[in-house]
């Protein structure tokens, strides 16, 4: 199924166009790593699924490229997360509910009401039953700095990095992991639509 290792590769096999209107992704578990991964597809809006039960607090699941939803509140990320990871990316939220979160790009946010607006937008979901396991989630940018970039990736287009004045070393790591990719003119990335797919 589709992880941050193979995301990429999937696009360029289906020859997807770069340039897209919505980029949709909802796998259940990885969808920040993923998210995080795909390079420069140039998507004016991004659909993510988060993790509704985390509320406010800024947490991750570790990544485990097999990593497969149990159903409990263990997968995912929440939506303090993901507006981190979509403001290294370009992108500002202007809509969430319990488990989907909208961004735009930087240039749109003006058109929206409460654009940016964590708070406003927060929804808490108890859909799911507590992980009986206990396992621990990590920081947005713990898990960008424990992520490295997807060795499929690099090996098809090795990325060089040139240090710029006001990135952190959080922003440098996104940007590697990110490459240049053909799109679809709406583009879902979902394990169910990959299951035939074995890149």
């Amino acid at each position: 199924f589709i992880s941050a290792e193979n995301v990429n590769h999937v696009l360029r096999r289906y020859s997807v166009k770069q340039d897209i209107a919505l980029l949709s992704i909802d796998i259940d578990g990885n969808d920040f790593y993923v998210w995080s991964a795909l390079g420069y597809l140039r998507s004016i809006l991004v659909m993510v699924e988060i993790n509704g039960s985390l509320g406010a607090d800024d947490k991750v699941i570790p990544y485990d490229s097999e990593f497969v939803s149990d159903g409990t509140t263990y997968y995912g990320a929440s939506l303090p997360a993901m507006v981190a990871l979509a403001r290294l990316k370009g992108y500002v939220l202007i809509w969430a509910n319990r488990i989907n979160a909208l961004f735009v790009k930087e240039a749109y946010e003006h058109r929206f009401a409460h654009a940016g607006d964590v708070n406003f937008w927060i929804r808490f979901d108890d859909g799911h039953p507590v992980d009986p396991h206990g396992r621990q989630f990590v920081s947005s940018e713990e898990a960008l700095r424990m992520w490295h970039a997807p060795q499929e990736s690099a090996k098809q287009q090795p990325t060089k990095l040139v240090p710029s004045e006001g990135k952190s070393a959080v922003e440098h790591e996104v940007a590697a992991a990110e490459v240049v990719d053909e799109g679809v003119e709406t583009q879902n990335c979902s394990q169910k639509d990959d299951e035939q797919v074995q890149p």
